[in-house]
């Protein structure tokens, strides 16, 4: 068997679970980080601290090269796999009480919730959370978990764009979480936009109609979505990078950041992009054997939320096979043990 060096190009030091960034509420950065260094030494490759532009004239450069320049030279190779994954749309701004996934990701948690809960406590603290998405969610009910447990002086309010929370999945799923949040004392603005945060209030606009109102607003957390970083990477069937009509036999895309011209799964979450990486892999393997690489098709196979420590919502096998409360819970950490044994090099990801 030949000889296989592997290279990771990344700018930063450490592999961050973003699933579990709620957690940092109340638990170090660190928690949910691996140093680049020990994944390094387990899986066998080799981490250059550096960031790479990602434009199609670099990229048409690297396939007719087939090498990449580095600070102190270049670097050959024979297949190059980009997975940027993506990024928050629009950033969060601390100086104004509004805080976005950016400032968790620097593991800021702990200071913004010790910043929220030591303001003089004759105030209601008011907190907005902006985007119902799976992010927004888990941070809001881990949010809530953590104010009840220190008595905290505390009033959450969800803003949502849509006319419900996760529109994509059906009714059962809406109707629970709409129950938790009526049970927890938290108010819900569907069919609202976001418009700004200054001074202790919060400005919105109704999607239907445009009015207009300005609410109490102590500190708002901002998920507004993310979008491919820095942008989207089209690939045909097998995972290989399109720039226009010409394929990149020899680049391949995973993650956020891709979008397969294949019938498999394309949402921007963990699941698909660790299933795209294991298949672009498998591809990569079977071209060296000189066998044909396969058609990506891998399909969502369940999707789980947290609604606090001991409480969530998902589906398994079917989506209208709904597992609420205490197992859904336990489903959801179930998927994240999955992944910490993944990293670990036990794969039981299928």
């Amino acid at each position: 068997m030949a000889k296989t060096e592997i290279h990771l190009f990344d700018p930063g030091s450490h592999h961050l679970k973003r699933t579990c960034l709620q957690k940092t509420l109340h638990t170090p950065l660190s928690d949910q980080q691996i140093p680049f260094a020990e994944l390094g030494e387990r899986f066998g490759f080799t981490h250059h601290r550096v960031e790479m532009a990602l434009d199609q004239t670099e990229l048409r450069r690297w396939q007719d090269h087939q090498s990449v320049l580095l600070g102190n030279g270049s670097l050959d190779f024979d297949y190059l796999v980009l997975a940027t994954g993506a990024r928050p749309s629009y950033a969060g701004n601390p100086s104004a009480g509004i805080y976005g996934l950016d400032e968790f990701c620097r593991g800021d948690g702990p200071a913004i919730l010790t910043d929220l809960v030591t303001r003089p406590t004759q105030q209601i603290k008011h907190i907005s959370v902006v985007g119902a998405g799976a992010t927004g969610l888990q941070f809001l009910f881990e949010l809530h978990h953590q104010l009840k447990k220190i008595s905290a002086n505390g009033r959450l309010r969800l803003i949502d764009r849509a006319p419900t929370v996760l529109p994509h999945l059906p009714s059962r799923f809406h109707r629970y979480v709409s129950k938790r949040l009526h049970a927890a004392d938290i108010s819900y603005l569907p069919s609202t936009q976001y418009l700004d945060q200054t001074n202790g209030r919060i400005q919105v606009k109704a999607v239907k109609g445009g009015r207009e109102s300005s609410l109490p607003s102590t500190m708002t957390l901002f998920f507004p979505g993310v979008v491919p970083y820095p942008r989207k990477i089209q690939t045909d069937r097998y995972g290989r990078i399109r720039v226009g009509d010409r394929v990149l036999w020899n680049l391949f895309a995973v993650g956020d950041c891709s979008h397969y011209d294949a019938p498999g799964m394309n949402a921007l979450t963990a699941q698909a992009a660790i299933h795209k990486g294991k298949h672009i892999a498998l591809n990569i393997q079977r071209i060296v054997q000189g066998r044909l690489p396969r058609i990506y098709t891998y399909n969502e196979r369940g999707y789980f939320i947290s609604l606090g420590p001991s409480d969530g919502v998902g589906w398994l096998g079917l989506k209208h096979n709904i597992i609420t409360g205490l197992s859904a819970c336990i489903a959801k950490e179930t998927v994240e043990t999955q992944y910490a044994w993944f990293l670990e090099g036990i794969d039981t990801m299928i």
